[in-house]
């Protein structure tokens, strides 16, 4: 008997039909160890040594005494996480935490590309022992991005009130998104005359470009003055215009390389309107397995990759396939060769591709969700495609003059005389090129008419905002991050509140934009681009056995602590000054250039003569006025930029925070949606009543930016009163708490998880809800007594290693050392809440 270790239930369920009696599949749910919260990481005083600390989960616990009972019935374990860094180390962790109590040379490690049986079976010939360097670049990275965010994060909180977390990597990505927000912010529109010139050759309809007037080479801005724009209509109204010249030529259009992690995550978001997470969510149900007519398949390669290869095996039958379904002239007549142009591309992996080709996306549609089936479909098309044949274009420029050779115009006309790869698409572009009808006969000297010609008043545009899309593509190019760590990075930003989500585009949100400011007047050499893709390459080093990792690590705390020791020694005021000398001469600068920071100038305030500056608060930066007590004008960074200085943004879509909904037809108040530390909450009312105003958090499920009165006017009446508990006169509640919904009776709190709405659930099922976890094993040792001030109990629980720990609700709170945790007292409880707060 042997055993296999995977990552989730999901593979373990697909690969055991696979194997067969002589094995036992079991799954460690990701990972279950990680570096302890408290001194995870440790270095020495004089910077020569890192250690690192490592607690296990529970569930992680009960999967390793699983195991260790079972150990001596196993021939091998085999560890057959996925095939990366985060796989490889999840196995070390494994064989780390076995290797006492069970013969280290049972373990073998095993990969495969994609979870099909020829795979799997495969794998296990060229079994070996854990990749001592790829595990050595996992321990630098966590170590890394461990001593940055537990050590900057008490700076932030001190220095930025109403900060949450920073991140080594993702406080770079939202460098990235500032900086595109000021270049958008200090834009200033250009006017200019766009001429469209209506005409036809031949009785065909043909719109043409004007190239040169009177001498001159004419581009996009070229017509500033209406004035000049009017007297080429005037020549193009008066003069007889023939075709000088054709140039012909013929386009060949190579199909694109199969995706990789980055170029998937940027089509399905600009095809499909999928965020990078979401792409990579399904992407991993594909790779898992999907149940087809009964059966476990896995539909395609390993999604995380940074190569655009294939192997010769998959090519052998793409090749065969496209024969077979579009003919011999679909077929090149050797197969297409991608080569990546990254450096630290890991060829070794193949690009993502379905996993049997022959599984067309149609015959399988009614089997997957509509998401499944929509990436599914992407993926198959481009990887079928990347292994057919150029297309081709016949493309036609005409260069039209007139007699007076006073202006010059031309067109550009393309035909597809073979479409190649594209018959795969059914003629439908995936790239940007236009098909324009092609204008047969066409020969020099024809006469061109022109119909109309209209005068357009336009303006530039703002630089475009950057989506899912555009920032991964952009993260790639400055070398930040790797494949797999391009999602995480984004969904962090967000969680995090630092950027908000506006349809498909990133916007940058006051929290963020203070929090960027500060980090690179003080951080600045730890948020430039080159360091961190100088680090990010010295991780490939180390997974190449060219570098040693706790040099690497140690090098970077060395410099790092100085610049964190030196920051929390700054007044506040300073870094608030800071702040403030940075942004305002953004914020306060008017069209023309000049920067007016009167209060006067920009609020109703004609008595004040105080300045307006950026302030830091609890929610944030925003904007107040040097008078205040006396002048208590304030307001939101971003509703400044939006409603008081637009400058550019005519019909920019901003959505900023608080975001007034409507008002509540019960209270008369109004109802808004508010950005806190902690993420989305709706209030009722406003600060300035005299009752408090009520606030309920927001659910994840609800979306922040489109919510509206109907929904939020539920929510704000939460808690609920669903009934009373049978044969009680207790009532049975559903509210809203910090891990999310729940309904509760009593001390009894059972969550909702995803299968109840709070706004839908009934009585019956909150009931049913609560019979569940009332009758569910319990370790709860006893009760402790009642907080003074909160009047909530206090139960002392006992964890499965033995360490007790007490539960106020449903918040766990860890004993400190220096108590005895079977005898602790409510005082203790007391002490212990204040010394955490």
């Amino acid at each position: 008997m042997n055993l296999l270790v995977v990552e989730s239930p999901a593979k373990a369920k697909t690969i055991n039909k696979y194997l067969g009696n002589d094995f036992e599949v079991i799954a460690t749910v990701g990972h279950f160890r990680d570096l302890a919260k408290k001194d995870g990481v440790k270095v020495s005083d004089d910077y020569s040594d890192v250690e690192l600390n490592w607690e296990t989960t529970t569930a992680g616990l009960k999967m390793l005494e699983n195991i260790e009972k079972k150990a001596n019935g196993y021939e091998k374990i085999y560890l057959a996480t996925d095939p990366d860094r985060e796989g490889e180390a999840i196995t070390w962790h494994l064989v780390k935490s076995l290797e006492k109590k069970i013969d280290k040379e049972k373990f073998e490690r095993i990969t495969f590309n994609e979870i099909t049986k020829s795979a799997v079976i495969k794998s296990f010939d060229d079994a070996r022992k854990v990749d001592d360097n790829l595990v050595s670049a996992y321990l630098a990275r966590r170590s890394l991005d461990y001593l940055a965010g537990y050590s900057l994060s008490p700076v932030l909180w001190r220095k930025m009130p109403g900060s949450r977390s920073a991140g080594r990597v993702q406080s770079v990505a939202v460098r990235l998104i500032y900086e595109k927000e000021i270049e958008i912010e200090q834009f200033e529109p250009e006017k200019f005359y766009k001429l469209n010139v209506h005409g036809q050759i031949n009785g065909a309809k043909l719109d043409t470009t004007i190239t040169t007037l009177e001498g001159q080479k004419v581009d996009k801005l070229f017509f500033k003055d209406e004035n000049l724009a009017n007297k080429a209509k005037k020549y193009l109204n008066s003069n007889n215009f023939f075709i000088k010249k054709i140039e012909e030529k013929t386009i060949f259009r190579k199909p694109r390389a199969p995706f990789n992690t980055s170029t998937l995550q940027q089509t399905a978001n600009s095809q499909l309107n999928f965020s990078a997470s979401q792409t990579m969510t399904i992407a991993q149900g594909l790779y898992m397995g999907v149940d087809i007519n009964k059966e476990t398949i896995a539909l395609i390669t390993y999604m995380r990759t940074d190569s655009i290869t294939l192997s010769k095996d998959s090519i052998d039958i793409l090749r065969e396939n496209i024969q077979k379904d579009y003919g011999d002239k679909y077929l090149p007549k050797d197969p297409v060769e991608y080569k990546s142009k990254k450096k630290n591309a890991q060829e070794a992996h193949e690009a993502i591709r379905p996993t049997d080709i022959s599984i067309k996306p149609d015959d399988i549609k009614q089997f997957l969700s509509e998401e499944q089936f929509k990436l599914y479909d992407l993926i198959w098309k481009r990887t079928i495609a990347s292994q057919m044949s150029n297309a081709q274009t016949n493309q036609n420029s005409l260069q039209i003059e007139c007699e007076e050779q006073n202006i010059t115009l031309k067109a550009t006309l393309g035909k597809l005389i073979f479409d190649g790869y594209k018959k795969v698409y059914n003629l439908q572009e995936e790239d940007e090129e236009q098909i324009i009808s092609l204008l047969d006969n066409l020969k020099e000297n024809d006469k061109y008419k022109v119909d109309d010609v209209e005068v357009l008043e336009s303006f530039t545009s703002p630089p475009s905002r950057y989506t899912d899309a555009s920032l991964v593509k952009k993260l790639e190019e400055l070398e930040i991050g790797r494949p797999s760590t391009y999602a995480s990075i984004i969904q962090t930003i967000v969680n995090r509140g630092y950027v908000l989500k506006s349809g498909k585009s990133f916007i940058l949100n006051d929290r963020g934009r203070v929090v960027n400011v500060f980090l690179c007047n003080y951080f600045k050499k730890f948020l430039e681009y080159k360091f961190t893709a100088d680090l990010e390459n010295q991780l490939d080093d180390v997974a190449a056995d060219k570098a040693e990792w706790k040099k690497i690590v140690l090098n970077f705390w060395k410099d790092f602590e100085f610049f964190i020791n030196e920051v929390m020694g700054k007044p506040n005021r300073e870094v608030i000054d800071v702040i403030n000398d940075e942004l305002s001469p953004v914020i306060f600068k008017k069209i023309g250039g000049d920067i007016d920071i009167k209060c006067s100038s920009w609020a109703n305030t004609e008595n004040c003569d105080g300045n307006l500056g950026v302030k830091v608060g609890k929610m944030g930066g925003f904007i107040g006025c040097s008078n205040y007590p006396t002048c208590k004008f304030t307001i939101s960074i971003g509703a400044f930029v939006k409603e008081i200085n637009p400058k550019n943004r005519e019909g920019d879509e901003i959505i900023t925070f608080p975001r007034a909904l409507g008002i509540d037809a019960d209270s008369q108040k109004e109802i808004s949606v508010h950005l806190g530390p902690y993420g989305y909450y709706l209030q009722l009312g406003k600060e300035m009543d005299e009752e408090k105003p009520k606030r309920v958090t927001l659910p994840k499920h609800y979306d922040q930016n489109t919510i509206g009165m109907n929904i939020a006017s539920q929510l704000i009446k939460l808690p609920i009163t669903l009934g009373n508990y049978p044969n009680t006169e207790e009532p049975v509640i559903t509210n809203i708490g910090a891990y999310g919904p729940y309904v509760k009776y009593l001390d009894i709190y059972a969550s909702l998880g995803k299968r109840f709405d709070v706004l839908e659930i009934g009585l019956d099922q909150a009931i049913e809800l609560i019979d569940i976890k009332k009758n569910k094993p319990t370790n709860k040792v006893r009760e402790i007594g009642v907080l003074k001030r909160r009047r909530q109990k206090a139960n002392l629980y006992k964890g499965k290693t033995g360490k007790y720990y007490f539960k106020i609700g449903i918040m766990n709170y860890k004993i400190p050392p220096d108590y005895d945790g079977e005898n602790l007292t409510i005082e203790d409880v007391e002490k212990i809440l204040k010394a955490n707060r």
